[in-house]
């Protein structure tokens, strides 16, 4: 996941870098353009070619940095919402870290997931437990959002019989990972809480 970061703010950077030579290069087109137009008028209007030119140039400044500022404004867009990715990234990988019993465990919570993860603030949200008491308990990192018949294939739970159910809430102002369950078949959804006594009962 660090080497995704560095890859994406190197990314970023990169783009943000090119927003001035797109500039640029839109002056110098619009700038062409435009006095290839002009000249074609002025000679079928049977005008002065200079000045056809020139009146050209001072559009093409005016359009050309018009579709400069556009093409710019979108790349500073794209820049502003890689950067934003890469920074909750980090905020995940800090969470992980934070709260990982060791590099193994950092690896297992990060694999638990699949596609997008996000890092979340509890309102007081309310999340499903399926335990047995052996090898689970009540109150585990794992939850769930939503309730189902079938836990162990959906919420694809392993030394875990899951015979048993309770519905926890995640204390007001906690943080906790939400997203998809790696492999499950129903694309369930998954909660990560950094430690049980964020969890309320």
């Amino acid at each position: 996941m660090l080497l995704k970061i560095t890859l994406a703010t190197y990314g970023a950077t990169l783009e943000a870098a090119t927003i001035m030579l797109t500039m640029a290069l839109s002056m110098i087109a619009g700038i062409g353009v435009s006095a290839l137009m002009a000249m074609s008028y002025a000679v079928f209007a049977e005008e002065d070619v200079s000045d056809g030119v020139l009146h050209a140039m001072a559009d093409a400044v005016f359009i050309g940095g018009l579709f400069a500022f556009v093409s710019a404004a979108v790349n500073a867009v794209k820049v502003a919402v890689r950067s934003y990715k890469t920074y909750q990234e980090k905020l995940i990988q800090e969470y992980i870290e934070k709260y990982a019993t060791s590099s193994e465990d950092a690896l297992n919570i990060a694999n638990s997931f699949e596609g997008k993860v996000r890092l979340k603030t509890s309102k007081g949200v309310n999340a499903h437990r399926y335990y047995d008491d052996i090898n689970a308990f009540a109150k585990g990192r794992y939850l769930t959002k939503n309730a189902t018949n079938n836990p162990i294939k959906d919420l694809v739970l392993y030394k875990n019989q899951a015979t048993k159910h309770i519905v926890l809430t995640i204390e007001k102002g906690q943080q906790y990972l939400v997203g998809h369950i790696a492999g499950s078949p129903v694309n369930a959804i998954q909660y990560f809480v950094g430690h049980i006594n964020m969890l309320l009962p």
